[in-house]
């Protein structure tokens, strides 16, 4: 079983921490008349002019490198140039993707890296927490990548096939660890329980309690230990045991709810939190967001003509149009997305069983702005 267009040794590539470096220039020779020292890093952080390297009797300003000018350590305490000079700052370094030479984030000299072997290898560890029989059932299975170009930041999806349940007979699901890193910033490290239809590989994600991690990305403490195995790791079976057994409840109570075709759009729609400008006052913006109304419109009926048939005209139908536009997107900045669909598309089961509650609850109410969006885009049948 797959859905990844990736591999994972792709995410495997070498990563370093290299000296950043700034030219200086004489204030003299500087526009203006700027004696404040200051400058952004390669990764969009302001920095202090109050580096140790500058001289103090000398008025400096400090240019901002391109990423493609961070050096690597030369041996030399500054590097010559023809209207100033190189100089070291001793308190940030750059992350370095040393395959492309490409600088993610330049960060504070007490930053340590995750790498994303050693993320994957914490996952394992914690799935084996979860499934103690992992290690007797092969090898884990990789069952999606989400990555930019840049490889800044992924989402690793690992699966054990040995391990799934049934919620009716011919539908079984499989629990699958999403392990998140990146090397800009952007996300920590962190592990989340998803659920994957064995049918169609649909994804959703449900759950990220169930694995804690206690690993700073400040671990200077941990310099030359083998990570995943020091890693403080929490992996709460009895939690995860109750959520498959709540997940099982919610898909069997969807299953009762009837949602005509009608409105399969605009559950989508706000089951993934999608609103489209379709009103919008600038003319040109108006008309690409009706047309991409129309689209969402289009692809979700598709769908919804794959699973009707089968499943009927309910809400668990609806869940895996749902969950099957989430996962399944085809153009990479879409990809991208994936992992925020999936995470809205588990909040949108609680939240649609929730709604159930309310003795007024009608699907009239509950998607009347997405109808009225839809119907202004023209986009209903």
């Amino acid at each position: 079983m797959t859905r990844s267009r990736f591999d994972l040794e792709d995410l495997f590539f070498p990563v370093e921490f290299r000296p950043v470096y700034f030219k200086t220039k004489d204030e003299e020779n500087s526009p203006g008349n700027q004696s404040a020292a200051t400058s952004r890093s390669a990764g969009g952080t302001a920095e202090s002019d109050s580096s140790p390297e500058e001289p103090s009797d000398v008025q400096k300003r400090l240019m901002e490198l391109p990423e493609d000018e961070v050096l690597e350590e030369n041996g030399q305490e500054s590097t010559p140039e023809q209207d100033g000079q190189i100089e070291p700052i001793s308190r940030y370094k750059a992350i370095v993707d040393c395959e492309r030479e490409y600088v993610f984030k330049v960060v504070s000299e007490s930053y340590e890296l995750i790498t994303n072997q050693e993320a994957v290898d914490i996952g394992e560890r914690a799935y084996g927490k979860l499934f103690p029989d992992a290690s007797n059932h092969g090898n884990f299975n990789t069952l999606s990548v989400i990555a930019p170009g840049t490889r800044a930041h992924c989402h690793i999806d690992l699966v054990h096939e040995s391990f799934d349940f049934a919620v009716w007979e011919q539908d079984e699901y499989i629990p699958y660890l999403r392990v998140t890193n990146s090397y800009n910033s952007t996300h920590a490290l962190k592990y989340r329980i998803g659920f994957v239809r064995k049918a169609c590989t649909n994804g959703v994600i449900f759950d990220d309690e169930v694995v804690n991690v206690n690993l700073p990305h400040t671990r200077s403490k941990l310099e030359g230990e083998d990570v995943s195995e020091v890693v403080e790791l929490e992996a709460d079976v009895e939690r995860l045991r109750k959520l498959e057994e709540n997940f099982v409840d919610y898909l069997k109570q969807l299953q009762e709810i009837r949602v005509p075709k009608l409105y399969t759009s605009p559950v989508a729609a706000r089951a993934l939190d999608l609103d489209f400008g379709v009103d919008s006052d600038d003319e040109d913006r108006r008309e690409r967001e009706r047309r991409k109304a129309k689209e969402f419109n289009r692809e979700i009926q598709t769908r919804v003509d794959r699973y009707y048939p089968d499943l009927g005209p309910n809400a668990y139908a609806m869940f895996n149009v749902i969950s099957d536009y989430a996962t399944h997107r085809e153009k990479a900045k879409e990809r991208l997305r994936i992992n925020t669909f999936q995470r809205r598309t588990g909040d949108w089961i609680r939240d649609f069983i929730g709604q159930q509650d309310d003795p007024h609850f009608g699907l009239d109410s509950y998607v009347e702005e997405e109808l009225e969006m839809f119907r202004t885009a023209q986009a209903l049948g």
